[in-house]
């Protein structure tokens, strides 16, 4: 079967570990095995082969579609509803907030985009790395600058 690798800033979990969420950090196509690194926050930073990553998204995460071909315009940001496995492949329902049309598409073309204040409140306990910038009345992860959650969000480099 083709895989779909995640795309850099993609919610992944261990396949070992589903509780272990991170982002993607880089991906490597070198050879006939990808990789992916992936930022797990406080348990640190881990190059994951195929077979060794899952779908990391949860219901409410915020995402922007990113399509696999230049052909497709995105569909923009939306809200994630539910996860799904069809066919040994995960799929996210998301609730787009430009047209309100709901949609399955794959986790692995789906990127983070964080809502600050709502984001804090959810994950008030952990400590994670993301990068951002201002997108229209997004976030979305870029190189930069480090978001420390702990009760508050600050921003700092």
């Amino acid at each position: 079967m083709n895989e779909l690798i995640p795309i850099e800033n993609a919610w992944v979990c261990r396949s070992s570990n589903p509780a272990e969420i991170g982002f993607v950090k880089r991906v490597f196509s070198t050879g006939d095995e990808p990789s992916i690194e992936v930022d797990f926050g406080p348990n640190g930073v881990a190059r994951l082969r195929l077979g060794e990553w899952g779908c990391g998204l949860r219901a409410g995460f915020t995402v922007q579609d990113i399509p696999l071909s230049g052909v497709r315009e995105t569909l923009g940001t939306g809200t994630v509803m539910k996860i799904r496995e069809l066919a040994t492949r995960h799929q996210a329902l998301v609730q787009f907030h430009a047209t309100g049309q709901t949609l399955w598409l794959p986790f692995e073309r789906l990127r983070i985009i964080v809502n600050g204040a709502r984001f804090a409140i959810q994950h008030a306990q952990i400590v994670l790395r993301l990068d951002i910038i201002l997108v229209g009345n997004a976030l979305e992860p870029l190189d930069g600058f480090r978001i420390v959650l702990r009760n508050a969000l600050t921003f700092g480099a």
